[in-house]
C-alpha cells in the first residue's frame, strides 16, 4: 500500500510518486465527471483553507451556486404552479 509506505518512509520516491499520480488521476476524473461549479469552488477553497471540511464549503456556497445556475437556466423565478408540476412529475409512476 503506497499510502502507508509514504507515511512511514517519506523518502520513498516510488510511493510518493504513486500517491501523486493517484491524486492527479482523481482530479482529472472529477474534472471530466461534470461535478460543476459548486465542487470547483469547494475543491479550490479546501486547498486554501485546510481547516474547513469539504462538505461545509459545499454547503456554504450552495445557495449562491444554485441562484447563479437558476438565473442562467431559468430567466424567471419559479412559481407555485411550477413547483406543483415538478412534484407531480416526480411522484408520477409510469
Amino acid at each position: 500500500m503506497d499510502l502507508q509506505k509514504a507515511i512511514e518512509h517519506g523518502e520513498n520516491i516510488e510511493s510518493r510518486s504513486a500517491l501523486l499520480q493517484g491524486s492527479l488521476l482523481t482530479g482529472a476524473a472529477m474534472l471530466h465527471a461534470g461535478l460543476g461549479l459548486m465542487h470547483a469552488i469547494g475543491n479550490v477553497t479546501g486547498g486554501l483553507y485546510h481547516e474547513l471540511s469539504h462538505g461545509l464549503v459545499l454547503m456554504r456556497c450552495m445557495d449562491a451556486v444554485l441562484n447563479f445556475n437558476n438565473a442562467k437556466i431559468n430567466p424567471r423565478p419559479a412559481t407555485q404552479e411550477d413547483v406543483r408540476i415538478l412534484v407531480r412529475q416526480a411522484f408520477t409512476i409510469s
